[in-house]
């Protein structure tokens, strides 16, 4: 307000909209399969050190959920609300507050930390710093902040998907 400056505009919500939105959904297409092996990865290691993993509070959530129909509203949680709300936390405020202050790298990797620690959860933890510093990229890239809001939305909505045909697939496979 004091700039004179509104939330499109700070944002960046009207810079190349379509192209910040295509921005985000390739780059989630390229870092879901690594997050994914690099959680896989994580598992087996702590397998190894006879670490029991928790599931994050969410999945356990879906998981508990006795029915489909259950299970929507918290869908709707993470892919509708949570992103947005996220992304204008982590990428619109904090990340951009602290680079102005001088310290772009530490903006990257304080955001990105912080961005993996409030899910609270050591098996996705190196997967979410990693897909916290891709939608900063995502951001810088595109000045605007639908390409990360697009990109968690995607990610979120994949790992929901897939979640829901865990139960489908053969024991040994799991």
């Amino acid at each position: 307000r004091e700039h004179h400056v509104g939330w499109a505009e700070g944002f960046g919500f009207r810079n190349n909209r379509g192209r910040a939105v295509l921005f985000g959904v390739l780059a989630t297409f390229a870092v879901l399969p690594v997050a994914w092996l690099l959680q896989m990865g994580v598992a087996v290691l702590m397998d190894w050190f006879h670490f029991e993993p928790d599931a994050q509070t969410a999945v356990q959530l879906l998981q508990d959920a006795p029915t489909w129909l259950d299970r929507v509203p918290l869908g709707f949680v993470a892919i509708v609300l949570a992103p947005p709300a996220e992304e204008v936390l982590f990428r619109g405020l904090m990340y951009p507050t602290i680079k102005r202050l001088g310290f772009p790298k530490l903006a990257l990797w304080v955001t990105a930390l912080v961005f993996a620690g409030v899910h609270w959860n050591v098996l996705s933890f190196p997967s979410l710093v990693l897909f916290a510093l891709v939608l900063t990229w995502l951001f810088e890239k595109t000045d605007n902040l639908l390409a990360p809001i697009a990109a968690h939305a995607l990610f979120n909505a994949l790992n929901f998907v897939a979640l829901q045909l865990y139960d489908y697939l053969p024991q040994h496979v799991r």
